[in-house]
């Protein structure tokens, strides 16, 4: 009886995995989340390293946003790919 199982695994008639709308919108807020806190500690580190290096440099936010806009416009990408995805499932819904 138990070989019977394993081979009833192993044909695929267990019915798949479901999950509901609810927990699949957390689970992407949550990627996203990461992803963006990620980022955002990623430039920091950077720039520290920057004025590290640079020692007569103090703090701007205006040097900031220069000196890490390469990932500012990674995390810009990443937000306009994730909204208009949002937009083209709720086919415009507002």
């Amino acid at each position: 009886m138990h070989s019977n199982r394993q081979t009833m695994n192993m044909t695929g008639t267990e019915p798949p995995i479901s999950i509901s709308d609810g927990n699949l919108i957390m689970i992407g807020v949550v990627i996203v989340t990461v992803f963006v806190i990620v980022l955002i500690l990623v430039m920091i580190n950077d720039y520290r390293l920057y004025l590290g290096n640079h020692w007569k440099k103090k703090f701007s936010f205006a040097d900031f946003i220069k000196q890490e806009q390469f990932y500012i416009y990674i995390l810009l990408f990443f937000l306009l790919l994730v909204g208009s995805e949002l937009l083209l499932q709720n086919e415009y819904s507002f």
